[in-house]
This record gives structure tokens, C-alpha cells and sequence, in this order.
């Protein structure tokens, strides 16, 4: 198949891409030339306030596939101004750690990638939300929620676009290491009267996330559920030793870990217990995290 199976009423295909990463433009411009012709126009768009109006009146100007060139935090951006939309999204993964696409099973190499948004097929794809008090109000996420010493790195770390994110991460993640108290929480699944007490808590839809971690690897987007993890804390000399582990992609379960399966977690502890979603995201206790079941459509590889 080489045709766009849903196009817009123009007949065209839209891509939005990061101006941030716009070195990286100029290299797949070419490559989406090359793959669709004159089907597709690339706009540049600054910020993501500009990216989520452009994809909303994309949509209303009669696009019915629309891609996203960018990092995780850009994909968040058009997937959530998207959310239940009659639209097919394309992602072409031109960020630091793609989490998002690697979940997917999405191609990194940008030919592969383009080839994808030609000749693939549409998948629905689950995301989660978080209902929080504190703030009260909700976000929508792609990858993960965490509770305990992710959740204080990524409050520490500053939001750092491009390859600086790593030494900024590997920085608060030590700085937060150093300093870290962990504090307890308790979690049900699924309304489940019983709860179950942690210091450390991982609800994931996507089996990657933060720096292309794969706590749960597991867990698929598509799957209809959250995979969960929760642990007690084992002290900083333990998580050391840990580290190298976790940040190669093979992390292993631990004696006393619980994992879950379900659609809704609840979680409470102390209002100074810290909670994110996807590492921008920021909520006291106590929040729900809810599976939103097929809640858009994205081009995947034909299986």
C-alpha cells in the first residue's frame, strides 16, 4: 500500500513540527519529500500553546491525518488538543528519548519512520488520566505516573529541551538521591476495598518512559490497562546498585514488589506526598489515575 488510506479534505497531510528542532527538520523535510510528495506540508510551530491551536483548527479545516515531529512533550501537547477527535496522529519521533514511539513500536530512523506514516495502519491506543485535589483539577497522560523518588526527580530537574536533558536529569537524579525522604502511601486497583501500603509506586501505560526507562516493560499502550509497580523503599546504597540496571532497560523484580493489572488506581497519603504524570504533571495526594480506554487513533506499523 502506498496511497494515504484518511487524508483531509485538501487532500493533504499536516505535519507540525517542534521549531525548537529545527536542525532536525531540515534533515527529514527531504525524507517526507521523498516518501509523500506534495501530500504533505510541514509547519513549523514555537511553544505549545501555538502547537495545540494549530492541531485543533487542523482538524476543523478538514485534516483527518495530522503528525507530530517532536519529543515526548510535544506528542502530549497534539495528542491531548486531539483527545476523541475523529483524526488519525502520526509521530515522527525527532526528541531526546521518544518514550512514546518506542512504546508503539514506532521506528526511530526518520525513513522508517516516514515510511510508517505513508503505509501503516491505524491503531486506537489507550492514554490515563489523573484526577487530583491538590491541584483540583486533571491531566491527561501518555506514559506514566509515579509516586516516590522519580516523582521528587523530576520536581527538581528543570524542564531542559534537547540533548541538555540528559546531564540536567543524571544532576537531579543524584541531587535527589542525596537528599530524598521517602514517605509512605497506600493504593487500591479498581476500587478494591483492600489497600496496599508502598513508598514507591509506578502506574504505567506505556512500557517506557522518563529517560527510556523500562520499569514495566510489559506494558503496552493498547492493552486496555495500567501495569502497576509498587515497592518499599530499600534504602539509597540499595537504588545504586539498582541504578545501572534500570537505566539499560534491565530492571528486574524484586522480592517484595507487588504488581497489578486494572483500569483505576487510587492513591492516598500525606498532602506533602508528591505524585507526576509523564515528568510535567504535578499533584498532592490523594488522586485517581483512570485508564481512558482507545482515546486516540495513531498510525503504528502494519502488523
Amino acid at each position: 500500500m502506498t496511497g494515504l488510506p484518511v487524508e483531509g479534505e485538501s487532500g493533504r497531510i499536516l505535519v507540525l513540527a517542534n521549531q525548537r528542532l529545527s536542525r532536525r527538520i531540515a534533515s527529514f523535510q527531504e525524507i517526507l519529500a521523498g516518501q509523500m510528495g506534495d501530500r504533505a506540508s510541514i509547519e513549523q510551530i514555537d511553544g505549545p500553546a501555538a502547537m495545540a491551536e494549530r492541531a485543533r483548527r487542523a482538524l476543523a479545516e478538514g485534516y483527518r491525518r495530522i503528525a507530530v515531529a517532536g519529543g515526548d512533550g510535544t506528542v502530549g501537547v497534539v495528542v491531548r488538543a486531539l483527545l476523541g477527535e475523529p483524526v488519525e496522529i502520526g509521530i515522527l519521533p525527532i526528541g531526546t528519548f521518544n518514550n512514546f514511539a518506542r512504546s508503539l513500536g514506532l521506528p526511530l530512523q526518520l525513513l522508517d519512520a516516514a515510511r510508517v506514516l505513508v503505509e501503516g495502519e491505524p491503531r486506537a491506543v489507550d492514554l490515563g488520566r489523573v484526577v487530583s485535589r491538590h491541584p483540583a483539577t486533571t491531566f491527561v497522560f501518555k506514559e506514566a505516573v509515579g509516586v516516590g523518588i522519580d516523582a521528587a526527580a523530576f520536581a527538581t530537574g528543570p524542564d531542559v529541551p534537547g540533548p541538555s536533558k540528559i546531564p540536567h536529569g543524571i544532576w537531579a537524579t543524584l541531587k535527589t538521591l542525596l537528599f530524598f525522604r521517602p514517605k509512605p502511601v497506600k493504593f487500591n486497583c479498581d476500587d478494591d476495598r483492600g489497600w496496599i501500603r508502598c513508598t514507591q509506586l509506578l502506574v504505567a501505560n506505556a512500557s517506557h518512559y522518563a529517560a527510556a526507562f523500562q520499569i514495566l516493560p510489559e506494558a503496552r499502550p493498547d492493552d486496555g490497562v495500567f501495569h502497576v509497580l509498587a515497592r518499599r523503599w530499600r534504602g539509597r546504597f540499595n537504588l545504586l546498585l539498582e541504578l545501572p540496571a534500570i537505566l539499560t532497560g534491565r530492571h528486574c523484580r524484586l522480592e517484595h514488589d507487588v504488581t497489578r493489572t486494572c483500569r483505576k488506581v487510587r492513591v492516598a497519603g500525606h498532602s506533602s506526598v508528591l505524585l507526576h504524570a509523564d515528568g510535567e504533571f504535578f499533584c498532592r495526594m490523594p488522586a485517581t489515575v483512570e485508564i481512558l480506554e482507545g482515546a486516540v487513533t495513531v498510525i503504528v506499523p502494519r502488523s
